[in-house]
């Protein structure tokens, strides 16, 4: 695993166990026949980089709350976090190489692929896992909000292709993605018992408008209007009987309680074990049957966990899976208290729901146990994934 380690703000990046690295060699030469056991295509491959990483913003801000409210002292709070991502070679070599080895260039390309690997010491398509820790100094009476976000960090280098001759053939411009980190963008103290106003507001109009039932005091009841017949036979004054007044029994005057229904919870962070086709921030992007997240299925280690600034109360996972791909079935939900619950899905097309017993929490992980096999392709693609509760 790698690791990073952030201490007060301060990001220290380290070299990645089980990376190797370029050593201190700026360029390699590597010759096919040591590249690659395709064949001979009788070239020789000089890699060469810049030395300094191409940084690369990925995903969304994360939010860390820190409150220290009620404390007369500092407070320090340990932020971990871990990502895992491919490997990535990103190198036009058929458009720039192709018309030049004609046939060769397939053995060419893993050629390339090959020399490119030994110099930086990495294995292409391999996944690699990133830890990190952050402490987070909160003062007294205070609540503290730290921004962070993860960054790709690319390695910019050329390949040189020569014939047998030494004559150059071609110089091949390449990136390759060999890390992440994890960047510190902001952190905001703010003093206990100062009310965001834009949040007053919000609170405001999530309140919800209750139907009033009318009581006994809120109800006029009609009196009588009809005019009394005198007796013929007695002309003295008729004693009038008013009809008596009914009396109102009310049946329950106290407030009713409402349950609100559960919500669509904003997802402010995100992180997944694979980045996958799409990456896995298409899955909060709104587009319902647009881009998918497609990542390869290893059962009980595909996963995407998803990040709130401030706990919420989670009642339902919804999920959107795409046509005719293969779709999740049993997932296990992991919260950041480490307690952990099951769901299963019935492999419709489109959304899919499953209920959760409610949990307080700041972060929402879902392990793929098993899926679908689509009837398209065996690729697992999810389009869309909603946490439903309440704030």
């Amino acid at each position: 695993m790698r690791h990073l380690t952030l201490i007060s703000g301060i990001l220290l990046f380290a070299l990645l166990i089980g990376c190797g690295g370029s050593d201190n060699n700026p360029s390699d030469t590597i010759s096919a026949q040591q590249a690659s056991a395709l064949g001979d295509s009788d070239f020789s491959y000089i890699i060469s980089e810049e030395g300094s990483k191409q940084p690369i913003v990925t995903g969304n801000n994360i939010i860390e709350v820190s409150n220290n409210c009620g404390s007369q002292a500092n407070s320090t709070k340990v932020f971990s976090r871990m990502k895992t991502f491919e490997i990535v070679l990103d190198a036009d070599i058929t458009e720039s190489l192709g018309g030049m080895v004609g046939g060769d260039i397939v053995v060419a390309e893993a050629e390339i692929q090959a020399a490119i690997e030994a110099h930086f010491g990495v294995q292409i398509g391999v996944a690699e896992t990133v830890g990190v820790e952050l402490i987070i100094e909160t003062p007294k009476e205070s609540i503290s909000e730290t921004t962070l976000y993860w960054e790709e960090l690319w390695d910019i280098g050329k390949v040189q292709v020569q014939a047998s001759d030494g004559n150059e053939i071609s110089e091949i411009p390449f990136r390759l993605l060999t890390s992440l980190n994890l960047v510190q963008k902001e952190k905001i103290d703010t003093p206990c018992g100062i009310v965001n106003e834009e949040d007053s507001l919000a609170d405001v109009n999530e309140v919800e408008t209750l139907t009033e039932i009318p009581t006994s005091a809120d109800i006029t009841l009609p009196t009588s209007t009809s005019t009394p017949s005198p007796s013929p036979s007695n002309t003295s004054t008729p004693t009038i009987n008013p009809t008596p007044e009914p009396t109102l029994t009310p049946s329950n005057t106290s407030t009713p309680t409402i349950t609100p229904e559960p919500i669509i919870l904003p997802i402010d962070g995100l992180q997944a074990s694979h980045i996958g086709h799409n990456g896995p921030d298409v899955v909060r992007d709104g587009d319902v049957g647009g881009s998918y997240w497609a990542p390869p299925f290893v059962p009980g280690e595909t996963s995407i966990t998803l990040l709130f600034s401030e706990p919420r109360i989670v009642e339902k996972i919804r999920i959107h899976e795409g046509d005719g791909w293969s779709q999740p079935k049993d997932i296990i939900i992991e919260f950041q208290d480490g307690s952990i619950q099951s769901a299963s899905f019935r492999g419709l097309d489109g959304w899919e729901d499953a209920d959760l017993a409610p949990v307080m929490t700041n972060e929402v992980t879902i392990i793929i146990n098993d899926i679908f096999t689509g009837s398209k392709t065996s690729r697992l693609a999810i389009s869309e994934i909603q946490i439903l509760g309440r704030r």
